[in-house]
């Protein structure tokens, strides 16, 4: 921080502090009399972006905290907003909570490559490696 301020560092090694802002709301019949006044930091909270928020952005750089997803696909939504990889950071992340999807997906598909002769899908869409015990046919 500079001065108590927030530093903002950018991705082409440029800091910025972020100092308040003050914004005024004057009487249209009267524009030295003030209204309304407000002054704040004009920073939004990266943080605040939950992962169903960013389903329509793309960002340079992302950092996805892991290990409390609830459903498959979850963690898929985070991470295809990155535009590279290069741009992903992950915290927290175990493979052995990866959460597949539910039995009810994998037999839809098997079912379109039957009826198509597709190839398989291969292994990343099996349930062997991450332990289907806990799910159940529906």
């Amino acid at each position: 921080m500079s001065q108590g301020y927030p530093v903002v560092s950018f991705d082409d090694g440029s800091c910025l502090t972020v100092e308040p802002v003050t914004l005024t709301v004057t009487d249209p019949a009267d524009p030295n009399k003030i209204v309304a006044q407000r002054t704040q930091i004009p920073l939004k909270l990266a943080w605040a972006i939950m992962s169903h928020k960013l389903q329509v952005m793309t960002l340079p750089c992302i950092e996805i905290h892991c290990g409390n997803e609830f459903t498959s696909g979850q963690l898929y939504v985070a991470l295809s907003r990155a535009k590279e990889s290069a741009g992903v950071s992950l915290v927290g992340f175990s493979k052995a909570n990866v959460i597949p999807p539910p039995m009810v997906v994998e037999r839809f598909y098997n079912e379109i490559e039957a009826e198509h002769e597709m190839p398989p899908l291969g292994q990343c869409c099996y349930y062997s490696d991450y332990g289907n015990d806990v799910y159940h046919e529906i």
